[in-house]
């Protein structure tokens, strides 16, 4: 990042902006913190053999640098004092709750064009308590948790007329008007012989179909679609919520290799993949799907004449 980051905002109203939507200012400052003061704070009593026990301790680090800026923007500093929550984003990428944010004048330059500002701050960095409150909590693996009896396109004449088509009762199907849209779980009732929603579980699957549940509808993973415009395909990984997709390809038969980065799992179908293929060439592409604590293997396979 080139720049030092301020972002600010407040849980009240006030100077003429409206916060209670959402709206945050954002401010870039051209300038560099350097090296910070690292300060451990602990609160804690003494226990009745006199030894001294530790409720929580608090690691903050606290920067401080001078700029010149023009009287607009050391308005606009003094402003951003003003309001109770601020984060700053370092050129390395760190970012921070600010704890204490003070703005001060150290004189004008240049006719009063310019003011020497020195801006000092303290972020929470590190937070521990005496006990595992805060121990780091690792997703669950996703794993089909209903095993369906088909899938459906919504107003075909198996969805309209079920009993007529070999559709059995009792029995839950996936009902979707395009794969890789949202699709709704239903369930053939032996009562009235109609369907009803269902959205008892988080995941489910029929043969290589598998889908996660979002509201009250269900998305498909690990599912692999394409297109191709010339010689460039585009590979959509349809993929879980925060996880990543691996592209694999294999040219002319050989052996599948990954290919790129992984992409994280909302860029992953737009903009999707691309890959340039060479003039024929066949080609056959899949994705591996993973989290940071759960390998779920590959997704189907497309094959690609280019």
């Amino acid at each position: 990042m080139a720049y030092l980051k301020l972002e600010y905002w407040d849980s009240c109203d006030f100077g003429g902006l409206v916060y209670q939507l959402g709206y945050k200012n954002v401010m870039y400052l051209d300038v560099d913190v350097g090296t910070p003061t690292i300060e451990v704070i602990e609160e804690g009593s003494e226990d009745g053999d006199k030894n001294f026990v530790t409720f929580w301790k608090k690691m903050i680090k606290s920067y401080k640098f001078f700029m010149p800026v023009p009287e607009y923007q050391f308005d606009a500093l003094n402003f951003a004092a003003m309001h109770d929550s601020k984060e700053i984003t370092l050129r390395n990428g760190e970012k921070s709750r600010c704890l204490t944010f003070n703005v001060e004048n150290k004189g004008w330059d240049n006719n009063g064009a310019n003011v020497q500002v020195e801006i000092s701050f303290s972020v929470d960095y590190i937070t521990k308590s005496n006990c595992c409150q805060d121990k780091i909590e690792y997703s669950r693996c996703a794993a089909c948790q209903k095993t369906l009896s088909g899938i459906i396109v919504a107003n075909s004449a198996q969805y309209n007329d079920p009993i007529a088509n070999g559709i059995l009762i009792n029995r839950y199907y996936m009902v979707y008007s395009t794969i890789t849209g949202l699709s709704t779980l239903m369930f053939l009732g032996d009562k009235d012989l109609l369907w009803r929603d269902v959205y008892d579980w988080d995941y489910v699957c029929y043969g290589t179909y598998k889908w996660y549940l979002t509201g009250t509808q269900y998305k498909i993973y690990q599912y692999l679609t394409s297109s191709v415009a010339g010689l460039v395909a585009n590979l959509q990984c349809y993929c879980l919520p925060n996880s990543y997709a691996q592209l694999y390809v294999s040219d002319n038969g050989g052996a599948y290799t990954a290919t790129g980065s992984p992409v994280w799992y909302n860029l992953s179908v737009v903009p999707g993949i691309n890959y340039t293929m060479t003039a024929g060439h066949n080609y056959k592409f899949k994705f591996y799907l993973f989290n940071n604590n759960c390998n779920y293997g590959y997704s189907n396979e497309v094959t690609i004449s280019a």
